[in-house]
């Protein structure tokens, strides 16, 4: 009889000091026959760490714990393909049988798969990120940055053909999302262990037609185990596994990398870029400068009807010497501009909800989506808005509910998140290259522009809800 423990974390997002704990724990209890893995987004590009170090901090992190190998989630290439093939390159495998560019190219230094021997046990690992076609594409951010992902399922089985006889076991760490793994493994045979994420679920080891999966939840909250025994010909008799909760004690080496490659980051990410003549306030819930900036600055930068956004966009106000490192701490979200056409009664409907106290409170959510709260919705300065009765003034003419309208927003909006009256398929969505902060940096350095944004778009029925700190 044989033995191998699978180690193994999932979507902990750039929590590193939890991570800290996990690194601990693994070299006090991880054996050198053990397998250590991560089925991705480890490193969310939220993060100023991850964002200043181009990733390369959060393998290094990886790199010290003992892993084996990262498989590339959503997170890993929010920053692009380079900065994914510059991470690649570290020296940690980074796994993906499915992300290619869309010529059809591999990324430079990443593979799909290895094998590893551990305990006299060769261990295939195949590596999938997140598809969201069921015929082969990719979603619009990918499209932006020259990649695509493909389904897997035809992918695998020729890996699992190609290494036969090398292997005595495949692994599937997958960032794909347990609803595509439970499918691959009606679909695909000879797969006998799926390390799941994606979709941040915790369970411990379940049997799906044959094949073992688990996933450990997110942020660093749980370190998942997984116990394969294997009889004298390698074949799989008996899985056992759980998920331990992160109440471990920190590494001291961990923390101490951290704080360096945090220290590195900061350095590149502080340098200002230009200096804001004013402050722009913020507030979540009613009308405010910041987000009237934001809005401003899409409609004037790619045209449409008009602007709109939600307020939990940003975080807080911005004033001062403006930086990169600000501007990610002001506006965290991965989101891309975007152009949507939504009819007069999608939007007042949208309206409504947005002084609906338990609406603009709820928490925000949604792919990409790095707010707090949702947050009511803003508008450029060409929409006035009153809230009782509700009148919606286009450039002083009244919204016609019967009317479609180009707006521009971006792809949280677009997805229904938060306003589910607003949603609209990919396919009828231009997508912009950049995110909301990279707008903003643009826009705001012009000194003359900034100083023009005014309050008065929205008049509130409670005049307690105005903002009496900004003047027009």
């Amino acid at each position: 009889m044989k033995r191998l423990v699978i180690w193994h974390t999932n979507d902990v997002h750039s929590r590193f000091e939890a991570f800290c704990g996990i690194s601990r724990y693994l070299k006090e209890h991880a054996g050198p026959a053990d397998l250590i893995l991560d089925a991705g987004d480890f490193c969310d590009m939220m993060a100023p760490m991850i964002t200043g170090t181009g990733g390369l901090g959060g393998i290094h992190l990886l790199q010290q714990a003992g892993y084996d190998a990262l498989a590339i989630g959503n997170n890993e290439f929010f920053a692009g393909a380079q900065c994914l093939e510059n991470m690649a390159a570290a020296g940690l495998p980074l796994l993906s049988c499915n992300l290619k560019y869309k010529d059809g190219r591999s990324l430079a230094n990443v593979r799909s798969h290895l094998i590893l021997e551990k305990n006299g046990i060769r261990v295939l690992i195949i590596g999938v990120s997140p598809y969201w076609d069921p015929a082969p594409g990719s979603s619009a951010f990918l499209d932006m940055i020259g990649l695509c992902s493909l389904d897997p399922k035809g992918i695998i089985p020729n890996i699992l053909e190609r290494e036969k006889g090398s292997y005595d076991i495949a692994v599937l760490l997958s960032h794909a999302g347990d609803d595509h793994d439970r499918r691959l493994c009606t679909e695909v045979r000879g797969l006998d262990v799926i390390i799941a994420a994606h979709l941040h679920r915790v369970y411990d080891p379940q049997e799906c037609h044959g094949v073992w999966i688990q996933e450990s939840g997110c942020y660093g909250r749980y370190l998942g185990r997984m116990e394969l025994t294997l009889d004298e010909r390698c074949r799989l008799t008996v899985v056992r596994g759980e998920n331990l909760a992160n109440d471990f004690a920190p590494d001291a080496a961990a923390q101490q990398m951290l704080a360096a490659e945090s220290r590195n980051a900061e350095a590149v990410l502080e340098k200002p870029l230009y200096q804001l003549p004013r402050l722009l306030t913020f507030h979540p819930y009613r009308e405010c400068l910041l987000v009237n900036a934001v809005a401003d600055a899409l409609h004037r930068k790619y045209g449409g009807d008009f602007g709109m956004i939600n307020n939990g966009i940003v975080n807080n106000e911005l004033d001062g010497a403006v930086s990169r490192l600000k501007l990610l701490e002001t506006a965290p979200s991965y989101l891309n501009p975007t152009a949507v056409t939504w009819s007069g009664r999608q939007i007042r409907e949208a309206v409504k909800a947005s002084f609906d106290q338990a609406v603009i409170h709820s928490a925000g959510h949604g792919p990409g989506y790095r707010g707090r709260i949702l947050g009511t919705l803003s508008f450029s300065d060409n929409v006035r808005v009153q809230e009782d009765p509700l009148e919606i003034r286009l450039s002083g003419i009244p919204l016609a509910e019967d009317r479609f309208y180009r707006v521009i927003t971006d792809d949280y909006l677009q997805r229904g998140s938060g306003y589910p009256m607003l949603y609209v398929s990919r396919e009828d969505t231009v997508y912009y290259d950049g995110y909301i902060r990279d707008l903003m940096a643009e826009a705001f350095a012009d000194r003359e522009w900034i100083q023009s944004i005014r309050l008065g778009r929205v008049h509130y029925a409670g005049p307690e809800r105005h903002e009496k700190r900004e003047g027009i």
